[in-house]
């Protein structure tokens, strides 16, 4: 029981980090940009944005913040419903350094199906 209790930490941590989609060195948080989508682990939660690749990267299992460099990105997220269901979104961000891209999945009115997924920048 400790084991599995361990392992589910384990995974709902490893949603709160930041999992780097560029070559080389590490840069500093003011040169690079963020994409934020919803953890895949989270429940509870009646629609969320999960990424599920950025231009050529695939981001790790419970992995929900993705670092890039500026400049234009290809975004595909799955818009999932509390009832298993998902439509998939390709969004284009075009990034700027120090900025944070919040990825926002919308429902259809009566919380039916996801209708899109919006780009909030901050």
């Amino acid at each position: 029981m400790k084991v599995w209790m361990v392992l589910c930490l384990c995974a709902v941590l490893s949603a709160c980090g930041t999992e780097k989609a560029y070559q080389g060195a590490d840069q500093p948080s003011a040169q690079q940009a963020l994409i934020i989508g919803d953890p895949q682990v989270t429940s509870g939660v009646p629609i969320k944005a999960v990424i599920r690749k950025v231009d050529d990267h695939v981001p790790g299992f419970g992995m929900s913040t993705i670092a890039v460099l500026p400049g234009r990105h290809e975004v595909l997220v799955d818009c999932v419903m509390s009832n298993h269901s998902a439509v998939r979104f390709p969004l284009v961000i075009e990034a700027q350094a120090g900025r944070r891209y919040v990825l926002v999945a919308q429902s259809t009115p009566g919380n039916r199906t996801c209708a899109d997924v919006r780009i909030d920048e901050r």
